[in-house]
């Protein structure tokens, strides 16, 4: 039980630090991290393939911003999104909106 507890701990610790050492030695961001879960239903990278749901890919950090917060503060109704978005801070919200605008290339 120990060792559990010293392992998730570490991991916790590991997801918190600004950057992340992976095992190919690669940096992984800790805005790449937190934008990972949205590719669940954004599509791989950001790019949407359902019409319910849009491409994050290809749109100004100014727009997801404004998005990302307005669902969190329940201005902008949605079935997951206001949920999903009350999980993080402003600043990680921020983070994800910088990292899907620079980062994530639309394939489309």
């Amino acid at each position: 039980m120990k060792r559990s507890a010293i392992v998730l701990s570490v991991w916790i610790a590991a997801l918190c630090t600004p950057t992340t050492q992976a095992a190919d030695n690669v940096k992984i961001s800790r805005a790449s991290l937190l934008t990972q879960p949205c590719f669940s239903c954004h599509g791989t990278n950001g790019n949407s393939t359902g019409i319910p749901i849009p491409s994050l890919a290809g749109q100004t950090e100014a727009a997801l911003s404004v998005s990302l917060l307005a669902f969190k503060k329940g201005e902008r109704p949605a079935t997951l999104m206001t949920r999903i978005a009350k999980g993080y801070s402003d600043e990680d919200l921020q983070l994800i909106a910088n990292y899907l605008a620079t980062e994530a290339k639309p394939t489309h």
